[in-house]
């Protein structure tokens, strides 16, 4: 089987400049398949997005032109069920369901997948909480697969080996609820990222093996699922309002703060794969302001080259 590419949100300068008809052309030329509408350009101080999701969520919001856009490439939606069901406990009637109506707007066929809620047990989340939005899925539709990703395990000496092992064995019972599974890892550069693994005991772990550890821990742990993994499309750098970003932080500190390069980019996208991510999901270039990055481009050419190697 051929991996699956998602790109989840695109550069602000792409879509600020260019019609969605424009931007998926972008994509599908890479061979990516599949959208995860994002529009998030900034973390900090506050969350900022150019608030597009709607346009690919809401029937009453819903943006005609990207939807045909979205068609004509033949790529497929991955969308947030956390944003149709912000409170597991107070699910709507199926009648009155919004995302229920959204899918026959949309039709399935351009639907590729639904995400359960984002990293569950870092926002301290009951397994009732992923398995109440896992059976609504199921209640509408049983053919559409429900994607679940995970945080890392940090290389932080806050953290005891007892309580390591109590996220693990959260993101085991999780996991139940989704068809396909996965980590976000974004590793580069290491001394920011200061990610750990699975059996590492906190120490720190290289860009180009770090998914491979991981995809052998969720196989061992959580087999008779796909396999997921969300990559770095961004720079930590970029997550930051400039003004904040000076203020915050030591200028030495923000030179050693770069975006992965090409080369970084492939070899965590080959570990990915060959460990058994069948689903690949760029996660972050929505951060990316300067136009004509070489990041994004890179992220192009490494998912075009990904998608014609054959299996």
């Amino acid at each position: 089987e051929s991996t699956v590419i998602i790109a989840a949100g695109v550069p602000k300068s792409l879509t600020e400049g260019n019609s969605f008809d424009h931007i998926f052309q972008n994509l599908a030329d890479a061979r990516i398949s599949g959208f995860f509408p994002t529009f998030q350009y900034q973390e900090l101080p506050i969350a900022k997005s150019l608030g597009h999701e709607l346009k690919f969520m809401s029937v009453k919001h819903a943006d005609k032109q990207a939807i045909t856009a979205l068609k004509k490439h033949k790529l497929k939606l991955v969308l947030p069920a956390e944003l149709f069901y912000p409170d597991y406990q107070k699910l709507p009637a199926l009648k009155q369901d919004l995302f229920a109506e959204f899918i026959s707007f949309l039709s399935r066929e351009h639907l590729l997948a639904v995400t359960n809620y984002d990293e569950p047990t870092l926002h301290g989340l009951p397994t009732e909480a992923t398995k109440a939005i896992y059976n609504r899925v199921k209640q509408i539709d049983p053919s559409i697969p429900v994607i679940m990703i995970h945080p890392p395990l940090l290389n932080n000496d806050d953290m005891t080996q007892d309580q390591r092992e109590q996220q693990l064995r959260a993101i085991i019972a999780h996991s139940q609820y989704a068809d396909i599974i996965g980590f976000d890892l974004y590793p580069i550069p290491k001394h920011i990222a200061k990610l750990s693994a699975p059996g590492l005991k906190g120490e720190n772990i290289s860009h180009d093996t770090i998914f491979g550890v991981y995809l052998q821990w969720l196989k061992t742990n959580v087999p008779d699922k796909q396999y997921a993994a969300v990559l770095q499309g961004f720079s930590y750098i970029d997550q930051f309002e400039e003004e904040y970003r000076n203020q915050h932080f030591d200028q030495k500190l923000l030179k050693s703060i770069r975006p992965p390069n090409k080369i970084e980019l492939e070899a965590m996208l080959t570990d990915a794969s060959t460990h058994g991510a069948k689903y690949i999901i760029w996660w972050g270039q929505a951060h990316i302001k300067q136009k004509d990055s070489a990041l994004w481009h890179d992220i192009l050419k490494v998912s075009r080259d990904a998608a014609e190697k054959k299996p």
